[in-house]
């Protein structure tokens, strides 16, 4: 069986536009391929949510956690404020909340069938604990899991599995770099931009499995530059994205970003 790690960063100086940012955030759903646009969140969810972003940043987490969950009443569709009470729950040592949060959010950016979706957002979920279970050890602030970000990563981990390549350059000239990838869902390019890719296969045996996936974050550890983007206090938000084939071998991809 063999890991293969990888890391690209980029350095961008452009702040995004606040406005495109609102509008990608809110159409989340319609982005990722659903049947009909899930309506904007009200304006009170909307406010929560910054106040919750505010006390997260700051370490108040007890607070963030009350927060978040009146958003998650007022909006209980909307995927962002699951990935940042997930965060809340980490820091607060309530690892069952954290995944259940980290699980709900990661659903948004798959599509298929009910069960696989599952296992592979469970996963996701794990892949999230890990990367913030690192920086909280080492007191910096633990990343916000972003959907849309998921949806780049996870796009770029199926695009790898279905056209053969492992590779931060995709074979296809109009999204090739993450910087690329990620401009192409969200419509601008981000201030900071890294991404780090795995993939793990085995000789007739199924490889993803919990161990692995962990064997993998492991190997992302030890390379000084997987580990450096994992640990950069610049980044603040993650998405995940996690593919298998019928074999279970899998192809994780991590990108870290800062919109401004």
């Amino acid at each position: 069986m063999s890991s293969w790690p990888s890391s690209w960063v980029s350095l961008r100086g452009k702040s995004p536009k606040r406005t495109a940012l609102l509008i990608s955030v809110l159409l989340v759903c319609a982005a990722i391929g659903s049947a009909a646009p899930t309506p904007a969140p009200p304006a009170e969810a909307r406010s929560l949510l910054r106040e919750a972003e505010q006390l997260l940043d700051s370490g108040a987490y007890e607070q963030a956690r009350t927060v978040l969950q009146q958003v998650t009443v007022l909006a209980p569709d909307w995927l962002r404020p699951r990935g940042c009470l997930g965060v809340a729950c980490q820091a607060l040592g309530e690892r069952g909340a954290a995944l259940a949060s980290y699980r709900a959010m990661q659903k948004g950016s798959l599509l298929g069938p009910p069960e696989p979706v599952d296992v592979v957002a469970g996963y996701g979920a794990e892949v999230l604990w890990l990367v913030n279970s690192e920086r909280l050890a080492q007191g910096i602030r633990p990343l916000k899991p972003h959907p849309m970000v998921s949806l780049v990563a996870q796009r770029h981990s199926e695009e790898m599995r279905d056209l053969g390549y492992f590779s931060h350059d995709s074979p296809r000239t109009e999204h090739q770099t993450p910087t690329e990838r990620f401009a192409e869902i969200f419509g601008f390019q981000p201030r900071l931009i890294a991404e780090n890719i795995a993939r793990r296969y085995g000789f007739g045996l199924f490889s993803l499995t919990m161990d692995n996936l962990r064997a993998s974050h492991r190997d992302l550890m030890g390379s000084p530059g997987h580990r450096g983007n994992i640990l950069d206090r610049e980044y603040t938000d993650l998405g995940v994205g996690l593919s298998t084939n019928r074999s279970g071998d899998f192809w994780l991809t991590e990108v870290f970003v800062r919109f401004r």
